[in-house]
């Protein structure tokens, strides 16, 4: 589950690339390697996190909400006044 975004931002960076026609170097081959890397170490942080906020509480809706705050894409929007 945590390499979907991961691969869909791999494949919107080649996708991106191809629009603006920049071309395949050396150098710009090493993006998709980073942005995998980097996306599934965030994953497994995640996921880690998560459990160990849930042994810790025991309470799977308020563990969801302090691990996904940190994710503005996880994060349901707040009222502030």
């Amino acid at each position: 589950m945590p390499l979907v975004p991961v691969l869909v931002s791999v494949i919107v960076a080649l996708g991106l690339m191809g629009l603006f026609g920049i071309k395949l170097t050396m150098v710009v081959t090493i993006i998709p390697v980073l942005l995998i890397a980097v996306g599934s170490a965030y994953g497994i942080h995640i996921i880690g996190h998560y459990y160990d906020e849930l042994s810790e509480k025991g309470m799977v809706i308020p563990t969801r909400t302090r691990v996904s705050a940190p994710s503005p894409a996880c994060t349901p929007e707040e009222k502030t006044d």
